[in-house]
């Protein structure tokens, strides 16, 4: 379901093959109104039009304009409309024309033989999702937007058609391993992290009910935690070992404490043959990052993680026995900010600026920031800036009593075979 504004149903919407269709393509079984009486006369001449062309319309009767134009004429126009396409009675159902109207949505959907255009198994787990066609192929985007993963049953509203999976994170397309067309419908098994999506593309015709069954494959292994200390890089240069994943802000060391940019962990793993020959994918579990992470094991680049779960494939680059992993973990600039006001100042800002509609829990307007007042003549001459600040803003919303934000790799690290 897609939602319409009046301008577009007003500037284009037409009936084709008794479906209400936009200019831009868009087509729909039939029209759901909001949930009340009241329409603009033009848009009750629109209704009247799609209506009488073929058209199916689901709602109340409109009985009043919400508008004082043209009042009271305008009331009487859109009760005089609504009685001749609704009915006088206002009746469940009514044709008008070459169309209907029908009181409820679930009245039109049993009209036209619809069933829910989407649905799962478990029902109501929290997925988000959209339907679009381009040709032959129907697209579906479906969302686990939520902090869990969740497994499920995906019931689409097609048949006929094989399902594809496409993983635009990754880049990559295949066929959905277990899928079941039943009743004009396709069951598809999805499995979705939590934080992520899935494109579900039916576009290959198939004679098949269902896919074939699935081979037996070999028990997972138990995760394989990658415990003990790494070799920390900092990008100004600076290399230590690291005993323990604890953020960066707990260091003594400024440089580290304050420090905004990319630093690479590294570390040498040891990976017993029987973890690799299970036949399933290996995948490097990062725990918690702090904010964004470039994996690459034994030199090969395996991608960049950046959103929760924090997991990428590593399979191809594995190997058993000794294995080394680079971990490139990037944190934003707000530390570094933070840090410099610890410096002297170089630049003038305005005084701290509030604003209304950021308040503190009494009520009273939250300091915004501080603005830049001029660009500096040491920037405007090209000349060394005199202080040891390392960022230039023109907004500063830092103090130095702004809480500084975790950042780096703070795990658990762990492989796992999924």
């Amino acid at each position: 379901a897609d939602t319409i504004s009046s301008r577009d149903l007003l500037e284009g919407a037409c009936v084709k093959d008794g479906r209400i269709t936009l200019p831009s393509g868009r087509s729909y079984s039939f029209l759901q109104l909001p949930d009340s009486t009241q329409m603009t006369p033009s848009v009750a001449l629109k209704l009247k039009a799609l209506v009488s062309a073929g058209g199916i319309v689901a709602g109340p009767r409109p009985v009043a304009s919400p508008s004082l134009q043209d009042f009271p004429g305008a009331d009487a126009e859109v009760a005089a409309i609504g009685r001749e396409v609704w009915g006088e009675s206002a009746a469940p159902e009514n044709t008008f024309g070459n169309g209907r109207v029908f009181a409820t949505t679930k009245q039109a959907l049993d009209a036209c033989k619809l069933g829910p255009d989407f649905s799962s198994r478990p029902a109501n787990v929290g997925l988000r999702y959209t339907h679009r066609r381009d040709g032959a192929a129907d697209i579906y985007f479906v969302s686990n937007r939520s902090d869990s993963p969740i497994n499920f049953t995906g019931i689409f509203r097609v048949a006929g058609k094989i399902p594809e999976l496409w993983d635009a994170e990754r880049g990559r397309i295949g066929t959905a391993p277990v899928w079941n067309i039943k009743d004009g419908f396709t069951e598809v098994d999805l499995d979705l992290p939590a934080n992520t999506s899935i494109f579900v593309v039916l576009q290959k015709p198939t004679t098949e009910p269902a896919s074939a069954p699935l081979p037996a494959s070999k028990p997972a292994p138990a995760p394989l935690a990658v415990e003990g200390s790494w070799d920390l890089t900092f990008a100004h240069g600076q290399t230590l070992p690291y005993p323990a994943l604890v953020s960066w802000t707990q260091s003594a060391q400024p440089a580290i404490k304050y420090f905004s940019g990319t630093a690479t962990y590294r570390k040498t793993v040891m990976v017993p043959a029987a973890f690799l020959n299970s036949g399933r994918p290996v995948w490097l579990d990062l725990g918690v990052v702090k904010e964004l992470a470039r994996v690459l094991v034994n030199g090969t680049d395996c991608g960049v993680a950046w959103h929760a779960p924090f997991r990428l494939e590593v399979t191809p680059a594995l190997k058993a026995g000794e294995n080394t992993l680079e971990i490139e973990i990037t944190n934003t600039w707000a530390n570094r900010m933070i840090g410099d006001e610890f410096e002297a100042e170089d630049c003038r800002f305005t005084e701290a600026i509030k604003q209304n509609y950021f308040k503190d829990k009494s009520g009273k307007p939250l300091p915004v920031g501080r603005m830049l007042v001029e660009f500096p003549e040491w920037l405007l001459q090209g000349k060394p800036r005199p202080s040891n600040r390392q960022t230039f803003c023109v907004w500063n919303y830092f103090t130095q009593d702004s809480p500084l934000m975790e950042s780096g790799l703070l795990g658990p690290v762990a492989l796992m075979v999924k």
